[in-house]
């Protein structure tokens, strides 16, 4: 492998479980040291730095030592972290070798097995948390690649986002609504149609994300004076989205609840609130 002239140049490596495969694209520093001009080619090593990342190249030998780190509290977006999740996920899978390909525009890319050095963790709640995330985003047409979050965020977070994403994604006939009624008005209320509404959020780095949700279905006695709500159709109402600092208060969403709940009564709905 050659890299031309001595110093830093942007890059970008690949990483694939097998030849043909897709791969995880990651852009690079690559570093080329003044000792590789001098030393024997045996000797000659290359460093590849990303932000959470450094590879350290021997071409002579055909080898590569990959090592990683995740700073707790250092921001990067919601993508960034999906991919390093994945590409550790890939070195698990792998049994810690895998398969990559340093590119620079104007010259030979270079391809090896590479290894990871010391044990590679599980981190595979922090991909599902990103794929959430990324889920709850996209749902609700919030950009998400503009949305900055920090490992330490990521796990305080992550209860609260897999729930949101069960809100919005969830199988709707695993969605059950139990409450409880007066028993001289429950005879009235058997096979009644009604839409439950509430307001959903999750905390997504510095970013705070809500909804207006609706189920609406037949309302069935389970026993006593407790009934259930046998969910048919999810309504996804209007969306918010703001900073941390800033947040929701209970005005903002009771006015929210109001209006999406207007409109529903106004096809036919009759709505009752969850507090």
């Amino acid at each position: 492998m050659c890299i031309g002239d001595v110093g830093s140049h942007n890059a970008e490596v690949i990483f694939k479980k097998f030849k043909f495969s897709p791969g995880l694209r990651f852009s690079v520093l690559l570093y080329n040291s003044q000792l590789n001009n001098i030393v024997s080619k045996q000797y000659v090593k290359y460093r590849v730095v990303s932000d959470f990342f450094e590879i350290i190249i021997q071409p002579s030998k055909k080898k590569a030592i990959f090592s990683y780190s995740l700073e707790p509290i250092k921001k990067k977006s919601l993508q960034d972290f999906r991919n390093i999740f994945e590409l550790l996920l890939l070195f698990a899978e792998s049994q810690q070798s895998v398969i990559f390909e340093v590119k620079r525009e104007g010259l030979p890319s270079f391809e090896s097995k590479i290894l990871i050095s010391g044990e590679v963790i599980d981190f595979s709640w922090g991909y599902q948390t990103c794929e959430f995330a990324i889920a709850i985003c996209n749902e609700l047409k919030v950009d998400f690649t503009k949305i900055m979050v920090t490992l330490d965020e990521l796990i305080n977070c992550q209860n609260s986002i897999e729930k949101m994403y069960k809100v919005l994604k969830e199988d709707i006939s695993l969605i059950k609504v139990e409450f409880l009624i007066n028993l001289d008005e429950s005879s009235d209320e058997v096979g009644k149609k009604k839409t439950f509404t509430f307001f959903a959020r999750t905390i997504i780095g510095s970013d705070i994300i809500g909804v207006c949700i609706g189920l609406s279905g037949t309302i069935e006695h389970i026993n006593n004076n407790k009934y259930h709500l046998i969910t048919e159709k999810r309504i996804t109402g209007p969306a918010v989205q703001t900073n941390i600092d800033n947040g929701f208060n209970n005005e903002t969403i009771s006015d929210m609840l109001e209006s999406f709940e207007n409109s529903l009564r106004s096809t036919g709905s009759t709505t009752v609130r969850l507090l």
